[in-house]
């Protein structure tokens, strides 16, 4: 009985070991396939692909592109001329955007010049037994050659630097007598009158029209020579249309300033 106890024990056994070899062998021969592995796989990928993409071309076309770009309007429109008056300056020539003013009924173009003079004063005044006397002194005098933009002019037709040679020109005229005004002027800084009247206020008008007649004694003819030149300049060159005299118009000029 025991025996045959043992053998049926021994069949299950053996059966058992059997399936169980079977199995393994099955597996081997054929895994099943794992999910979880296979999604991550699959997600990983993409993910760094799309990582990659985000953190590189974001970052060129920003530092391609200025932080703070300039306004469209900024870039193309140009800043307008200054319309204040311009002071002569051998580093300075005349552009035609200087010339804004609107044309005149005849010729084809027109600077505005003018010689700027001026002085300043100081004074002291105090009251006396008969009234009032005043001491005026010349603190300061200026003479400057200048362009007034908003009425200077051209037509468009005469645009050239020819021509435009020819307008500057006149402002170094301008710029010759100036330096001419300023030589005089300039002994007179620290002259002084001395004038008595029944007010302060009437002594110190008095004085002060006695200095600005000492002025004027200087200022009026060096203007009158200034115009009589630049209608000279003019009448010769005829208005830059005769090219030789323009020529030696221009030499002359220079000459001028040197010695001036």
């Amino acid at each position: 009985m025991k025996l045959a106890k043992t053998k049926i024990i021994l069949g299950f056994v053996v059966i058992i070991l059997a399936i169980v070899g079977y199995t393994v062998y099955a597996n081997q021969k054929n895994p099943p396939k794992n999910p979880q592995i296979s999604s991550t796989a699959e997600s990983t990928k993409p993910t760094q692909t799309a990582v990659a993409t985000t953190s590189v071309t974001p970052r060129t076309t920003f530092l391609a592109t200025p932080a703070v770009p300039k306004p469209v309007q900024e870039q193309t429109q140009s800043p307008k001329p200054s319309t204040a008056n311009i002071t002569w300056s051998a580093s300075r020539k005349l552009t035609w955007n200087d010339f804004q003013g609107v044309p005149g009924n005849s010729g084809k173009a027109s600077v505005s010049l003018r010689i700027d003079s001026g002085w300043t004063r100081a004074y002291t005044c105090e009251n006396i037994d008969t009234g009032a006397r005043c001491v005026i002194k010349i603190e300061s005098v200026k003479s400057l050659a200048e362009v007034n933009p908003l009425k200077s002019w051209f037509l468009s037709s005469y645009n050239t630097d020819y021509r435009l040679a020819h307008e500057q020109d006149h402002f170094n005229i301008t710029e010759v007598f100036a330096r001419k005004a300023r030589k005089q002027l300039g002994p007179l800084v620290g002259y002084s009158v001395t004038t008595e009247a029944q007010t302060q206020s009437e002594a110190l008008q008095s004085g002060t029209a006695q200095l600005e007649q000492t002025l004027s004694a200087i200022i009026d003819p060096n203007d009158d020579a200034h115009s009589a030149a630049q209608t000279q300049y003019d009448d010769e060159t005829d208005h830059s249309i005769n090219e030789s005299a323009q020529a030696e118009w221009h030499v002359k000029i220079q000459n001028w300033l040197l010695n001036s």
